[in-house]
C-alpha cells in the first residue's frame, strides 16, 4: 500500500498525532530553560538545557559536517570528505581480465587454458580483491574495478560506532537544531526515542519531545509517518 496520497492514511497519521501529542510547550521551554545556566532550579542543569535545544550529535550529523565513514578489512576509519582517500576506478574487466588482474595481485593463479576452474579462479579472485579493500561492481558482462580507499595517516576503530563516537569528540560536532517543543503520550515518547528523536521525560513533570521539524503539520513529518506504519502494520495485511 502506497500512503503518500491516500487520504483515508493521512486522516489516521492526524488523527495519531492528536491522540498522542498534546501541546505545544516552545514558548514556555524558551522562557524557562535558560534559567538552568543560571541554577534557579536545581534539579535541572546546564545539560539540560542543552538537550532541549540540540540534538545528541549522531553519524548523520558527522556526514552533514563534511566526513565519510568507511570499513577495510577489519577495521573502520573517518575522514575530512576534503581529504582525497575516495577509491579510483582502475577500469572495467571482462571475466578474464579480472582474473588476472587477481594473479597480479596475488589472489589467484591464473591459467587462461583452464576453463573447468574458471569460476574457482572468478570466486577466488573476486574473494581476494575485496578482502584487499577494492570495490568491484558487476555491471552486465564486466566487472568495474576501483582502487581500495588509502587509510594511511588514519585512526582505525574496531567498530564503526567508536569511529563515529572519535568523529564527534575530536571534531566538535554538534546536533540538529530543535525548533519546536511538544508534550506528548509516555506511548509517542519511547517510540520517538526508539527512531533517535531526542525527548527529555522530566521537564518538570512533563515529556517533551523536541521537534527538529517546522513548518508543516507533525503528521506530515518522516518520523511520524514510520512510527504510525510500525504501531499500524498489522493493518496492511
Amino acid at each position: 500500500m502506497s500512503y503518500s496520497d491516500d487520504a483515508e492514511y493521512q486522516h489516521k497519521v492526524s488523527q495519531y498525532v492528536s491522540d498522542h501529542v498534546y501541546y505545544c510547550l516552545s514558548e514556555l521551554v524558551s522562557e524557562v530553560a535558560p534559567k538552568f545556566f543560571e541554577g534557579v532550579f536545581p534539579e535541572y542543569n546546564e545539560e539540560t538545557a542543552h538537550e532541549l535545544f540540540r540534538t545528541t550529535p549522531d553519524q548523520d550529523d558527522c556526514i552533514n559536517a563534511g566526513f565519510q565513514f568507511f570499513q577495510k578489512g577489519d577495521y573502520w576509519y573517518y575522514t575530512d570528505c576534503s581529504d582525497n582517500v575516495e577509491p579510483e576506478a582502475i577500469g572495467d574487466f571482462c571475466l578474464e581480465e579480472l582474473v588476472a588482474f587477481a594473479a597480479d595481485e596475488g589472489h589467484v593463479c591464473y591459467d587462461p587454458e583452464d576453463d573447468e576452474d574458471a569460476e574457482d579462479q572468478l570466486q577466488d579472485a573476486l574473494a581476494g580483491l575485496e578482502e584487499d579493500g577494492f570495490k568491484i561492481t558487476h555491471r552486465g558482462g564486466s566487472y568495474c574495478v576501483e582502487k581500495p580507499f588509502d587509510v594511511s595517516g588514519l585512526d582505525e576503530f574496531d567498530t564503526e560506532d567508536e569511529a563515529v563516537e572519535n568523529c564527534i569528540r575530536y571534531n566538535d560536532i554538534e546536533g540538529a537544531e530543535v525548533y519546536e517543543h511538544w508534550l506528548v503520550s509516555s506511548h509517542l515518547a519511547y517510540k520517538l526515542k526508539q527512531h533517535g528523536q531526542t525527548v527529555v521525560d522530566d521537564f518538570f513533570g512533563l515529556t517533551v519531545w523536541c521537534r527538529t521539524c517546522t513548518g508543516q503539520a507533525i503528521s506530515m513529518d518522516y518520523v511520524i509517518n514510520e512510527i504510525y506504519k510500525e504501531v499500524h502494520a498489522h493493518e496492511e495485511d
